[in-house]
């Protein structure tokens, strides 16, 4: 496929007004088309709250990119929208304003971070992206946004291990990189649907 004309084929594929959307909502869009999440809506919309819940945190490019694009590789990939993490970059590459390599690396290591494997401990898999500050970030409003969607009780367990895994690591004090504030309502959000 030419990447110079993939913003046009992906408006096609979409098939909505993507005029109002940005490169990375077009991409992300086009990673998850003819997804559903359990609720039947769209799976595209599930990044795109991820994103809003970072962009109350952190104004930067790269959070907001790697919040929109957190699953198409684990997503995209197995449902063929993207042939394989090659392609996955080149289409990051065609997106990425002035298709600036440094922070398309950025993203795309982000993302690469935040696509857990099958065989990987939930565990590992967390203490692994606390060494990228921008997969952490996501990972937060991640599950900050599953939290307060009608959560399995699997995904409640998962998340309260994850939480514990974060304060004994690092005790009320944020990540370097995690917003005080951040920090804070991702701890409140896990509290807060424990007791629910």
């Amino acid at each position: 496929m030419n990447y110079i004309n993939i913003r046009e084929f992906i408006r096609f594929v979409i098939k909505e007004d993507a005029e109002r959307l940005d490169s990375a909502q077009i991409l992300s869009q086009y990673a998850h088309r003819g997804q559903k999440r359990r609720s039947g809506e769209p799976y595209f919309l599930h990044p795109q709250e991820v994103a809003n819940i970072v962009t109350r945190y952190y104004n930067d490019d790269r959070t907001y990119y790697t919040a929109l694009l957190h699953d198409a590789i684990e997503d995209g990939i197995p449902i063929g929208n993207i042939e394989d993490k090659e392609t996955f970059f080149e289409l990051l590459m065609s997106e990425i304003p002035g298709e600036d390599i440094k922070i398309a690396d950025s993203v795309y290591n982000s993302v690469l971070a935040l696509t857990k494997t099958g065989e990987q401990e939930y565990s590992t898999y967390i203490e692994g992206l606390t060494g990228n500050v921008y997969a952490l970030r996501v990972k937060l409003a991640d599950m900050m946004q599953n939290i307060s969607d009608n959560p399995s009780n699997k995904q409640m367990l998962k998340y309260v291990k994850a939480k514990d895994l974060l304060l004994q690591k690092f005790g009320n004090n944020p990540p370097a990189g995690i917003s005080n504030q951040h920090w804070q309502d991702f701890q409140d959000e896990i509290e807060k649907a424990k007791t629910a």
